[in-house]
């Protein structure tokens, strides 16, 4: 799926493929300002050039805790092309949690949002390796009492002149660093490679059938590995264009739907309740038949019902199971049929299995511990950063072990079971989700 070449496994490449076909095409549609590849370009190159003067270079981590704006997906870029490493800290992080992540990461630079800077003021003594903090605000609040270290707006770092060195990436290179915040992953930051993700965008585009004119919209935030590989990177593979709202923005979601022409949408599970319960109106009306698929996490299959029945939306949800470690195990395309209850069949690209407590696999219909490896390379993590014991104890025997419990059917479908036992580790942040 994605573009021919040695190289075209990382972000950056990805990226320059899509820049090289559709340079004036539109990227992104931040809430009706639209953004082409070109002129994302340019913006990535400014602020790479200022990060560069920062000293941020391959293999540094840059916490960025950012909502969905321009500012977002052009950090991370930016990053990228320095060979760094991005640590996304969702915008609804508490300002201890920040902290956490941004000390054990060891990040010297940060990017966060204007209104951050009260929070920041209560927890920057937590960060000792912390030098630099740029903020999106219009104004220039002033620096925490107490804080050394520089506090800068980010305006101010985006340079048309100046040296932007672009180290030579490969698959297996780091890209992000994902943090859980609860179960097994809370504190642990998953090595995510550049192989990773691009596999992960491969998977949706396989899954979903998108195609290039199709636009999808999202109000997830775009910094989430979630977004990053079912909206942010496909629509980059495809040289296509994606519409980003405020996260959670579910209000007037038809109108937007209506505005964009959007095919595929991406929806939070309380959001795609509200809506599918809203009340009828002209653009709901005028969008019927006009929505192709629906990701997100749906939790129930009547909502399922209710969307298709409704709004006439063909795929109103893919059965599924991820880790942040691998990507999609096991999963559904789009108009195939899913068991009941299911998470789907088993995706090729990982040979996923349940085994007991020795690590003997177990047959169908028997419950034990999923467990996966990969049948090709770059598409799993490259283990917990600064933490080999838990990332030896988690591959141990030369299987991921996820720590959820699970069922294979007579036919191939994967069951979650919700189950107590001395055998399993339970500390998982994995669920069925529909994408």
């Amino acid at each position: 799926m994605t573009p021919s070449g040695t190289d075209a496994r990382t972000v950056e490449a990805v990226f320059g493929h899509a820049l090289a076909r559709r340079p004036d095409g539109a990227f992104l549609d931040f809430s009706g300002a639209p953004l082409t590849y070109r002129a994302v370009d340019v913006e990535v190159g400014h602020l790479a050039r200022g990060l560069h003067g920062l000293g941020v270079g391959p293999g540094d981590r840059v916490a960025c805790r950012l909502g969905n704006t321009p500012d977002a997906v052009v950090g991370w870029l930016a990053i990228d092309r320095l060979g760094g490493v991005v640590v996304p800290v969702l915008p609804g992080v508490e300002p201890k949690a920040f902290a956490e992540i941004a000390a054990d990461c060891g990040a010297r630079v940060a990017i966060v949002d204007g209104s951050f800077a009260e929070g920041f003021a209560a927890v920057h003594r937590d960060i000792p390796e912390l030098a630099v903090v740029l903020h999106t605000g219009a104004g220039e609040p002033a620096p925490p009492d107490g804080w050394t270290g520089r506090f800068e707006p980010l305006a101010a770092h985006r340079l048309d002149a100046g040296d932007a060195p672009r180290p030579t990436r490969g698959p297996g290179d780091v890209a992000a660093l994902i943090y859980g915040d609860a179960g097994r992953n809370a504190g642990r930051g998953c090595m995510v490679t550049q192989g990773q993700l691009i596999h992960g965008a491969d998977q949706i585009l396989d899954l979903t059938g998108r195609t290039q004119d199709e636009l999808h919209w999202s109000a997830e935030p775009v910094l989430s590995m979630a977004s990053m590989v079912t909206t942010v990177l496909p629509t980059m593979v495809l040289a296509s264009t994606a519409a980003i709202a405020p996260v959670g923005g579910a209000r007037d979601f038809w109108a937007k739907i209506d505005r964009t022409g959007a095919r595929i949408a991406s929806l939070s599970p309380s959001a795609m309740t509200k809506i599918g319960l809203s009340t009828e109106s002209p653009q709901q009306l005028r969008c019927r038949g006009q929505l192709r698929v629906v990701l997100g996490a749906c939790p129930e299959s009547e909502m399922q019902d209710l969307w298709s029945a409704r709004f006439k939306v063909e795929i109103p949800g893919i059965a599924s199971y991820w880790r942040p470690e691998a990507g999609l195990l096991t999963a559904v395309a789009c108009g195939e049929y899913a068991a009941p209850g299911s998470a789907g069949k088993r995706q090729a690209a990982y040979d996923t299995r349940i085994f007991d407590g020795d690590d003997n696999e177990l047959g169908p219909g028997s419950v034990g511990e999923i467990v996966c490896r990969p049948r090709k390379p770059h598409v799993m993590f490259a283990g917990y950063w600064n933490r080999p014991e838990a990332t030896i104890i988690a591959t141990r025997n030369m299987w991921f072990h996820t720590g959820e419990s699970g069922r294979f059917d007579a036919d191939g479908f994967l069951h979650l079971v919700e189950e107590d036992t001395a055998a399993i580790d339970k500390r998982s942040t994995a669920s069925v989700r529909y994408m």
